[in-house]
């Protein structure tokens, strides 16, 4: 194994952990993400409920993919890239412009949209593109090395999810804040 096999392949599991806790979240409080959608994305409330569903479908398919599908993978990476980065841009425009925006990426949220959200969305399709330009796994790794890694992805995964409340948690136990 060599480090660009490893990183690519932590890519995938990170990508598709990501997508998996994604859907998850909205699974389990659909009826907040449909809300959602109405609310901060304009969507007509008749149309929410379908679109809910297929987002919430879409996310998990994509994720089994990543995690499951050799054959499929390259082109699950290019799908990642491309609708995190639709959604993304979306978000990052509907933030700057009307400021006070809830996303519901991983479930009901408490807390407004925060440009570490917009990091972290920002962070996850560099090292897409990066899998996409550099390699996309072209040596199969030992499976040993590949539940490392998939443990590797599960931390790095919460982190991400997580990223606005660590960095809130680090700022405020410094005496300072966002």
């Amino acid at each position: 194994m060599n480090a660009a096999d490893g990183f690519a392949t932590l890519t995938r599991l990170l990508t598709g952990l990501f997508f998996a806790f994604s859907a998850l979240g909205k699974f389990r409080f659909i009826e907040a993400f449909r809300h959602n959608l109405v609310e901060s994305f304009g969507i007509k409330p008749s149309h929410a409920g379908p679109l809910s569903a297929g987002l919430c479908t879409f996310e998990a398919l994509l994720a089994a993919t990543l995690l499951l599908s050799r054959p499929s993978r390259l082109a699950a990476m290019l799908t990642a890239l491309l609708a995190l980065g639709v959604f993304t841009a979306l978000v990052s425009w509907r933030y700057y412009q009307e400021g006070n925006l809830r996303c519901h990426c991983f479930g009901r949220s408490s807390r407004p949209l925060s440009h570490w959200d917009i990091a972290r969305n920002l962070l996850l399709l560099a090292m897409i593109a990066s899998y996409l330009l550099f390699g996309a796994e072209p040596h199969p790794l030992p499976f040993s090395t590949q539940l490392v890694l998939g443990a590797l992805a599960l931390v790095l995964v919460q982190w991400l999810v997580h990223l606005h409340e660590t960095v809130e948690a680090l700022f405020y136990r410094q005496g300072s804040s966002l």
